[in-house]
C-alpha cells in the first residue's frame, strides 16, 4: 500500500541555530509512505561480527524473566538462493530465484548511464566468488508502462538530484525480523563530479596528461 502525502509547513529559518533569519517561511513536502507483507517464511538470520563492515539490525534478546535483556546485531544480508540446487552443490555457477534489478532514472545524464550500469553490475564478480552468476542486474526506466512505480517498495533505482550535495546517498529497507534487506535504492548527488574532479587531479595529474584540463574526457570521467 503506497500513501502519497503533500504536507504544509511554516518553519524558522535560524543561522547556526542561535540568530533568527526569517520565521513562518511555507513549506510543501511531497511524503510517500508505503507498508508491505513480510515473507512468510522469515529467512535465516545470521549474527553480526563487529570485526566486518556490515550493515546490522539490532534486536534486543530478552533471555528470562530477572535476566539482563542484551542487544545482539543481524547482519542486514540479501535473500540469494540459487534457482539450481543441485547444480549450486556440485559447485557450478547459477543463477539466483530472484535476480537484484536496479532502475536507472531518466533524469540522470545520458552519458552517464553505461558508466553507473557498469559500476553497479561489477558487484557481480562477488556473487560469483559464492556460487552465483548475474546477480545484479541494471535497467532503464520502463517506458510507455502505467504500472510502473519508482516509488514502490518493489522498485530498487539508482536516482538522480541535481544538488550541490557531493555524495552518493543509500535508502535501505529490511525486515526486522532477520535482517533480509527488501529493498535498497541509491542517490547521486549532481555535484558529485566536482569531488571527483578534485580527488582525480590531486592524485594522478602528475602521470595522467587527461586530466590536466578544465573539463575531463568522457571516459576518465566514466
Amino acid at each position: 500500500i503506497t500513501v502519497r502525502e503533500e504536507l504544509a509547513y511554516k518553519v524558522n529559518h535560524t543561522l547556526m541555530g542561535a540568530y533568527s533569519m526569517y520565521e513562518n517561511v511555507p513549506l510543501t513536502a511531497v511524503v510517500n509512505k508505503m507498508l508491505c507483507v513480510l515473507p512468510e517464511e522469515p529467512m535465516t538470520p545470521r549474527l553480526a561480527d563487529s570485526r566486518l563492515g556490515l550493515t546490522t539490525q539490532l534486536k534486543s534478546d530478552f533471555v528470562g524473566a530477572g535476566q539482563e535483556v542484551k542487544n545482539i546485531r543481524y547482519v542486514k544480508r540479501w535473500r540469494i538462493e540459487p534457482s539450481d540446487s543441485a547444480a549450486y552443490r556440485r559447485g557450478e555457477l547459477v543463477e539466483p530465484k530472484k535476480q537484484l534489478v536496479f532502475y536507472i532514472d531518466s533524469l540522470l545524464p545520458v552519458k552517464w548511464h553505461p558508466y553507473v550500469k557498469a559500476g553497479a553490475e561489477s558487484w557481480n564478480k562477488a556473487f560469483e566468488k559464492i556460487g552465483f552468476k548475474n546477480v545484479i542486474c541494471v535497467k532503464e526506466f520502463p517506458e510507455n508502462d502505467t504500472l510502473f512505480n519508482a516509488h514502490s517498495l518493489d522498485c530498487m533505482t539508482i536516482r538522480y538530484s541535481a544538488s550541490w550535495m557531493n555524495t552518493a546517498q543509500t535508502t535501505l529497507h529490511s525486515d526486522a525480523r532477520t535482517g533480509e534487506i527488501l529493498n535498497a535504492s541509491i542517490l547521486i548527488n549532481a555535484n558529485l563530479i566536482s569531488v571527483q574532479y578534485i580527488d582525480r587531479i590531486a592524485a594522478t595529474v602528475a602521470t595522467d596528461p587527461r586530466v590536466r584540463t578544465v573539463i575531463f574526457p568522457q571516459e576518465v570521467q566514466g
